[in-house]
């Protein structure tokens, strides 16, 4: 599932197959209020490997809650990402917060009308003006009663306004994507067919995505995040920011108990916690409504900047009673055996969304499009 934005009448979702003199290299942009990650990746022969990544800090007031608010600025951070690539055909993330995730339930038609059957219905389905949004859907299952859907919907100003910019850089957006969809091909492995939560810390925000069978079937962000332990660290220290965050990196610990550092932060990572227990709680007591199948949540995904604090899984997994690991984003591209990818693996969670959307070209196991 992947937004397209396309001009020629009004802007409008759906699938857009890659051509295949794309599927030789593909080029993943993340963007999100504080930064822009970019990789991309190269097809050897069936082996995919990294061929270029890379990162660019994005100051307060150019794109803030997801919302473009200085397009000159963007453009101008934009163009030196640019300069570090030869492939300007992209799959673009869009941000979390401003998407709509629903499972919904049709009744029986024929299969290419179900897209129709959804548009009659966008009054009552999402929380937006019908003609001011675009919109996908992708099949969960079908039966004698009819289809259940995962649809997907997200504002057309907002998306049109990151197109404008790409393209005025003189890059070509190929599809757009909500970043919980990347994220889980990135960090799911095809063949796990189990329900599966993801907690992606961010720099603004925190986000959770649950989905199982390949499919995601749940988002939601909190705006509590790294942004939020640097300030945590700076004020209880004393120093500044941007050293507290060089200290939370290098320094916090759980596994070290009880130390200044962690005492200071502990407060926002209980925040996370609690909400994690509440949507955990949540998709046990009501995941009957968005899959029959409702499949227990068999472990945890952890991403993002501060994902790798020590002794943060163990701090997860016992309050929630869980399984909870580090993401590897490399699952589905290539397995160690015969290729190490060069960046860190602390580095690599952070990426784990522009990494999900540069794969989203090769047709592995369709990767869960």
């Amino acid at each position: 599932m992947g937004f397209f934005v396309e001009k020629r009448n009004n802007l409008f979702l759906r699938f857009f197959p890659f051509p295949e003199y794309l599927r030789m290299s593909a080029v993943g942009i993340d963007i999100s209020d504080r930064s822009i990650k970019y990789t991309a990746i190269k097809n050897m022969g069936g082996d995919l490997r990294l061929k270029n990544y890379g990162y660019k800090s994005v100051e307060p007031g150019v794109v803030e809650k997801g919302e473009i608010k200085n397009k000159v600025r963007l453009a101008e951070i934009l163009k030196t990402v640019k300069q570090s690539l030869d492939d300007f055909f992209i799959t673009v993330s869009l941000p979390e917060e401003k998407a709509f995730l629903k499972v919904i339930d049709l009744p029986p038609v024929k299969k290419e009308k179900i897209r129709e059957s959804l548009r009659l219905q966008l009054e009552e389905t999402v929380p937006f003006s019908p003609e001011n949004i675009i919109f996908d859907f992708d099949v969960l299952e079908e039966s004698s009663d009819g289809w259940k859907v995962v649809f997907s919907a997200f504002p057309k100003k907002i998306a049109e306004d990151y197109a404008k910019v790409f393209e005025h850089v003189g890059f070509f957006p190929v599809s757009f994507e909500v970043e919980s969809q990347s994220l889980f091909r990135s960090l799911v492995d095809v063949e796990e067919k189990g329900g599966v939560m993801i907690i992606d810390f961010g720099k603004t925000r925190t986000s959770f995505v649950i989905g199982e069978d390949g499919f995601v079937k749940f988002s939601s962000t909190i705006n509590v995040a790294g942004e939020h332990l640097d300030k945590i660290l700076s004020k209880g220290l004393n120093i500044d920011v941007f050293e507290a965050e060089e200290m939370k990196r290098k320094n916090v610990s759980f596994e070290s108990g009880k130390d200044k550092l962690l005492t200071n932060i502990l407060p926002v990572i209980s925040v996370i916690k609690d909400e994690s227990v509440r949507i955990l709680d949540y998709w046990q007591t009501h995941g009957e409504e968005q899959s029959s199948k409702n499949k227990k949540i068999e472990k945890i995904i952890l991403c993002g900047g501060d994902s790798s604090i020590p002794g943060l899984t163990e701090y997860f997994s016992y309050y929630l009673k869980t399984s909870v690991e580090l993401g590897n984003p490399w699952v589905n591209i290539n397995s160690f055996e015969n290729y190490a990818p060069e960046m860190e693996r602390a580095a690599s969670l952070r990426y784990a969304t522009a990494l999900g959307l540069a794969i989203r070209s090769f047709d592995r196991d369709s990767f869960y499009d």
